[in-house]
C-alpha cells in the first residue's frame, strides 16, 4: 500500500519540476540548455571511467572498452566544444515532426481510399507538421530559442496534468463521477513505446516468489470491475511495443492485421480485423502459451450510465462489420485435406484454440489498419472514450506503453474507475492460479 501512496505523492512532485523546470526553459532557454549540456557531457565522461574501471578490476563485471571509450570521448569532445551539440535538439525535433509529417500523409491516403468523410483535416495536420519542420530542420542554431520554449510550454502543461492528478485525489468520489472525459496530457511516444517491453524484461529476470512478495506492498485488488483492458508485450518485432484489446460483458474484443494475405510492410499495413472470443480464459492462455506474451490487466469500475456508452459504441462498430472466415476454417467447412503444419496463421490458430469470430469493416477508418494510426489503440481509445479517457496524443498515435502509463495513474488513485491490476505470466488456464499476481514491477 505504501507504493501507492509514494506513486500518488510523485504526482505532485513531478508535476511541481516539471512546470518549474519549463518555466525556465520559456524565460532563458538556451542558457539552461548549455548548462544541461555541460551536465549531461560530464555525466557521459564520468559513466565512461567508471565502466572501465568496473570491467578492469571486478572480475564479476563484464569489460566493455568499446563502449567505456565511446563514452570517454563523446563527454570529453562535449566539454571542449560545449556549442557543438546545440543544433542536434532542434535537429531531431525536425525529424520528429517529418516523421509525423509522413504519417498523417499516409492516414489520408488510407482515408481516401475507403472514402471516410472529414479526411482533410489530416493533410492539414501534415502541412502544419511540415512547415512547422523547417525552420528546426535548415536553421537549427537560430531556432533553439524557439524549439525549446516549445520544450518548456510542453513541461508546463504536462506539469499542470500531473498535479490535476494529484488534487484529484481530494475531489469527493461523486463530484469526480459528473466528469465526462478525463483529460490526459500523454508523455511523448518515444519516452512511453516500451514502457511495457522494459517491465517484461524485468519479469525475465525474477522469480515468481519474488514478484508474489510485491503483493505485500500494493492495495488490495477489486474484483467488481465491468471492462478490463488488456495490454500486451513480448519479445521481437512489433511485440515489444505492444498491443491492447478489451474484455467487456463476457467478450474479448480486439482489433488488429489478422489477414495475413492483406499484409504489406511487415504487417504495418493490411485489412483491418476485429475479432471477439466468449472465453476470456481461452484467450489468456493462447496469448501467453501460443503468443508468449506478457499481459497486464487493469479492471475498470463503470458506473451504468457509462456501461450503456459503451455499449452504445460497441453496436456502432457491429453494425459496421461482416462476418470474415479464418483460412484454417474455410478448409474445414470446404472438407479440404488438412496435414499438420498447414494454416498455422495467427487468425487460424486462434479460431482452432478458442473459436473466435472474425469481422472485416465495410467502411470507415477502421477498414484498412495501419500501425501507426488506425491501430489496435486507436480502437480502444474510441471504446474507452465512451467510458471517460481520454489522452492527448502528440503525434499522429498513441502506443500500447501510452495507455499504460494512464491505466497505471488512475489505478494508484484514490476513487479511481481503475479498480485492479493483474499481470498474467502464463502457465496455467485457471485464472485462481498463479498466472495471474496482482502488483506493479515497474
Amino acid at each position: 500500500m505504501y507504493r501507492i501512496y509514494i506513486k500518488r505523492i510523485t504526482f505532485f512532485i513531478v508535476g511541481f519540476l516539471s512546470i518549474a523546470i519549463g518555466l525556465l526553459f520559456i524565460a532563458n532557454p538556451v542558457i539552461l540548455y548549455k548548462k544541461l549540456i555541460t551536465l549531461f557531457s560530464i555525466f557521459i565522461f564520468i559513466s565512461g571511467i567508471s565502466l572501465l574501471i568496473r570491467g578492469l578490476f571486478n572480475r564479476k563485471e563484464e569489460l566493455k572498452i568499446g563502449k567505456s571509450f565511446v563514452n570517454i570521448f563523446l563527454g570529453f569532445s562535449m566539454l571542449l566544444f560545449p556549442d557543438f551539440p546545440l543544433p542536434l535538439l532542434p535537429l531531431l525535433f525536425a525529424f520528429y515532426l517529418l516523421i509525423n509529417t509522413g504519417i498523417q500523409i499516409a492516414y489520408y491516403f488510407f482515408l481516401r481510399q475507403n472514402e471516410v468523410q472529414g479526411r482533410l483535416k489530416e493533410m492539414g495536420k501534415a502541412t502544419g507538421y511540415f512547415l512547422l519542420a523547417l525552420p528546426f530542420l535548415f536553421a537549427p542554431t537560430i531556432n533553439l530559442k524557439y524549439m525549446l520554449m516549445i520544450v518548456g510550454i510542453y513541461l508546463v502543461f504536462y506539469g499542470i496534468t500531473s498535479i490535476f492528478d494529484f488534487i484529484e485525489e481530494f475531489i469527493p468520489k461523486k463530484q469526480r463521477e459528473l466528469q465526462n472525459r478525463r483529460f490526459h496530457l500523454s508523455l511523448p511516444v518515444f519516452v512511453t513505446a516500451f514502457v511495457p517491453y522494459s517491465i517484461l524484461k524485468e519479469m525475465n529476470g525474477s522469480t515468481i516468489e519474488q514478484r508474489k512478495q510485491r503483493l505485500k506492498s500494493f492495495k488490495k485488488n477489486s474484483d467488481d470491475y465491468n471492462l478490463e483492458v488488456f495490454v500486451h508485450v513480448s519479445e521481437g518485432g512489433f511485440g515489444t511495443v505492444g498491443h491492447i484489446d478489451l474484455w467487456f460483458e463476457g467478450h474479448v474484443i480486439s482489433y488488429g492485421n489478422y489477414d495475413m494475405h492483406s499484409r504489406k510492410l511487415k504487417e504495418a499495413i493490411g485489412d483491418g480485423v476485429l475479432f471477439t472470443c466468449d472465453d476470456k480464459q481461452k484467450y489468456l492462455h493462447f496469448c501467453q502459451e501460443h503468443s508468449k506474451k506478457l499481459l497486464f490487466g487493469f479492471g475498470l469500475r463503470l458506473d451504468e450510465k457509462r456501461l450503456a456508452a459503451v455499449r452504445s459504441e460497441l453496436n456502432k462498430l457491429k453494425e459496421n462489420v461482416y462476418e470474415w472466415i479464418p483460412y484454417y476454417k474455410r478448409a474445414v467447412e470446404n472438407k479440404e485435406e488438412i496435414q499438420e503444419g498447414m494454416y498455422e496463421d495467427y487468425a487460424s490458430v486462434l479460431y482452432k484454440m478458442t473459436g473466435a469470430k472474425f469481422y472485416k469493416f465495410k467502411t470507415g477508418k477502421f477498414k484498412t489498419f495501419f500501425i501507426l494510426s488506425t491501430n489496435c489503440v486507436a480502437l480502444a481509445d474510441q471504446i474507452l472514450g465512451a467510458a471517460g479517457t481520454d489522452i492527448i496524443k502528440l503525434s499522429g498515435f498513441i502506443a500500447p506503453g501510452s495507455y499504460y502509463d494512464y491505466l497505471y495513474r488512475e489505478y494508484c488513485k484514490k476513487n479511481s474507475m481503475v479498480v485492479s491490476y493483474q499481470v498474467y505470466i502464463g502457465g496455467d488456464k485457471d485464472a485462481d492460479s498463479s498466472s495471474s499476481i496482482s502488483a506493479h514491477l515497474s
